[in-house]
């Protein structure tokens, strides 16, 4: 049996277009994880989305306070992802490796 959907426009583009997170962004949200996820206090991704908030913050304030970008006309302020995005990102490390860091964490302490 054949499929029809050859007939119907677009089909071929639609599904999965991969990431559209903008690389600071996406250092940004790695800092983030770094600096609050893996601290033995075990935050939430709350707590990480709002480090990142505060990051995006400050970037695009000293952007604006600059005036200049990469092309000469007015900077392009980043936008903080989607909490999802941020869950998301936070779930695909690998299993162990926040719980990990933790403990290293705490063992260091001691």
């Amino acid at each position: 049996m054949e499929r029809a959907t050859g007939c119907v426009p677009g089909f071929a583009r639609r599904g999965s277009r991969g990431s559209h997170l903008d690389p600071a962004v996406r250092g940004y949200l790695e800092e983030a994880k770094e600096e609050v996820y893996r601290r033995p206090e075990r935050p939430t991704v709350t707590a990480v989305r709002h480090a990142l908030e505060a990051k995006v913050a400050v970037r695009n304030q000293g952007s604006a306070a600059d005036g200049a970008s990469d092309d000469g006309g007015a900077p392009r302020p980043l936008s903080t992802p989607a909490w999802t995005t941020v869950d998301r990102y936070l779930g695909a490390l690998a299993p162990g490796e926040a719980d990990e860091a933790r403990l290293v964490a705490r063992a260091g302490r001691a």
